[in-house]
């Protein structure tokens, strides 16, 4: 979306290097939030998602969720390729996003 608007609304070359910074810095938060999925798939570190501890349920609430269909834990991969998984991948992607990004905003901060 930032970029879009780079194109349309912004006429001079430093508005349009902020907002394509602007892009680099949403691609680096994907490599932040792609770099923390891995590490719960690796169980570098615990996270909440795994399940919920029975602290204080009713029997009623324990029968309920022994009857449904237990939902996929977030540290299971859904999908890999040569032995890495699709967070793995975006890591790479999105950090060559980034820096891409981040180049071409240089260019156009110097050219304005």
């Amino acid at each position: 979306m930032l970029s879009i608007t780079a194109l349309f609304l912004s006429r001079d070359g430093r508005g349009r290097a902020v907002i394509a910074g602007l892009c680099g810095v949403a691609f680096l938060l994907g490599t932040g939030i792609s770099i923390y999925q891995v590490g719960v798939e690796q169980h570098w570190w615990v996270s909440g998602c795994t399940g919920q501890l029975a602290a204080d349920i009713s029997l009623s609430d324990m029968r309920a969720q022994l009857l449904k269909k237990p939902p996929k834990a977030c540290d299971d991969d859904v999908w890999t390729v040569f032995g890495f998984s699709m967070a793995t991948y975006n890591i790479f992607y999105s950090l060559a996003l980034a820096m891409g990004t981040f180049a071409a905003s240089r260019m156009l901060w110097r050219k304005s």
